[in-house]
C-alpha cells in the first residue's frame, strides 16, 4: 500500500490536532469531575448548614422549653411560699387568738373568786331585816321608783306583813313613793321622811278624786270651862292640798319663850287634838283633817309658812316623840 500524503508537516498536524482532541476530553471530563465533586461538596455543605440550622432550631426550642419550665418552676415555689407564708400568719393568729382568751380567763377568774367569797361571806340576816331591807346581791340591777296614791287610809309597817310594827298612818289619796318590787304583795314605799312596808290592795297610779265626801271621827273641840267636847260620826266634804311638813310644839318656854300663857294668837287656850298654827293665807277657824282628825287653824309662828303646820301638844315630852312628819292635809269645806 502506498501512501498519498507522506509530507512531514501533514502528518505533525494531523497529530497536533488529535492531541489537542485528547485534551480537551480529558479537560472536559476533569470539569465534569470537579463538577461533580462542586456538587457533592455543595450538597453536603447545605446538608451540614440544613443540620446545623436544624440543631441550632432545636437547641432554641430547648432553651425556650426550659425558661418555661424554669418560669412554671419559680411560679410554683411562689404560690408554694405563699401558701406557707399564710400559714404561718394563720396559726399566729391563731395562737394570738388562744393567747387574749386565756388571759381574759385568768383576769375574769379572780374577779369572779372574789364576787364569790364576798357572796359566800355575807352574813346571814334574821327573817325581820330580811325583809325590812332585801338583801343585795351582785346581779341586782338597781330599781326605778315611781309614784303612787292611797285609795284608802292604811298602816305604815316596817315589814312586809300585818305582825310588823305601825310605823304611821297614811291617809285617803296620800302621795307614796314605792321604792322595790312586792314581796307577797307588800310594797316598799317611802312616805315623807319615812320608809315601810304597805300592803299593795290599798294603792294606785292615779291619785283618787279628793271632791269625794268622806266619813270620819273627828275632835273638833268645843271648849267650855276649860274642858273639850268630843264629836264622832261626822260627815266631811274635803278638799286635798298636798302633803305637808307637820312639826309639834307647846305652850312651854322652851317652845314659845319665857312669856307663854298657853293662850293661840287668835285668843283660843291652846288644846291638843284640836289646836295648830298655820301660814296667814288660811284665815283662822279654817279647818283640816290630818291622819283623820279635825284641826283648826288658830295661831301662827314665825317659821310657819307655806306648807308647814305646827302641831300643838299638851305637853313638851309628846311634842318631842312627834318629832317631824310629813302627812297628807285636806281642807274641810
Amino acid at each position: 500500500m502506498k501512501l498519498k500524503d507522506s509530507n512531514p508537516e501533514v502528518l505533525s498536524a494531523q497529530s497536533d490536532k488529535k492531541s489537542r482532541k485528547g485534551i480537551c476530553s480529558k479537560l472536559c471530563i476533569g470539569a465534569a469531575v470537579i463538577l461533580a465533586a462542586s456538587a457533592v461538596a455543595l450538597t453536603v455543605f447545605t446538608g451540614d448548614i440544613s443540620t446545623e440550622n436544624s440543631l441550632a432550631a432545636s437547641e432554641i426550642d430547648k432553651q425556650e422549653s426550659t425558661a418555661q419550665i424554669d418560669m412554671y418552676l419559680a411560679q410554683a415555689q411562689t404560690q408554694t411560699a405563699t401558701r406557707q407564708t399564710e400559714k404561718t400568719t394563720e396559726k399566729k393568729t391563731t395562737t394570738t387568738a388562744k393567747k387574749t382568751t386565756e388571759a381574759t380567763k385568768q383576769a375574769t377568774q379572780p374577779s369572779t373568786q372574789t364576787t364569790t367569797a364576798v357572796t359566800t361571806q355575807a352574813p346571814v340576816q334574821t327573817k325581820a331585816a330580811a325583809a325590812s331591807k332585801p338583801m343585795a346581791t351582785v346581779t341586782d340591777v338597781k330599781f326605778i321608783e315611781y309614784k303612787m296614791y292611797t285609795n284608802d287610809a292604811l298602816n305604815l309597817r316596817n315589814g312586809a306583813g300585818t305582825g310588823y310594827k305601825k310605823i304611821a298612818e297614811i291617809p285617803l289619796a296620800a302621795e307614796i313613793t314605792v321604792t322595790g318590787d312586792a314581796v307577797n304583795g307588800w310594797y316598799p314605799v317611802k312616805y315623807g321622811d319615812k320608809s315601810g312596808y304597805v300592803y299593795g290592795k290599798y294603792i294606785q297610779k292615779d291619785k283618787p278624786k279628793v271632791t269625794k265626801a268622806v266619813t270620819t271621827e273627828t275632835n273638833a273641840a268645843l271648849q267650855s270651862n276649860d274642858s273639850a267636847e268630843m264629836t264622832t260620826a261626822s260627815t266631811l266634804k274635803t278638799e286635798y292640798l298636798g302633803t305637808f311638813k307637820i312639826t309639834a310644839y307647846c305652850s312651854c318656854e322652851k317652845c314659845c319663850g319665857s312669856g307663854a300663857t298657853g293662850h293661840t294668837a287668835s285668843g283660843t287656850v291652846a288644846t291638843q287634838g284640836r289646836t295648830i298654827a298655820a301660814s296667814s293665807k288660811y284665815p283662822f277657824g279654817t279647818k283640816f283633817l290630818i291622819n283623820g282628825t279635825e284641826y283648826t287653824v288658830e295661831d301662827r309662828g314665825g317659821s310657819v309658812s307655806g306648807n308647814v303646820i305646827d302641831m300643838y301638844f299638851a305637853n313638851h315630852q309628846d311634842a318631842c316623840n312627834w318629832g317631824v312628819q310629813y302627812c297628807e292635809v285636806y281642807r274641810v269645806i
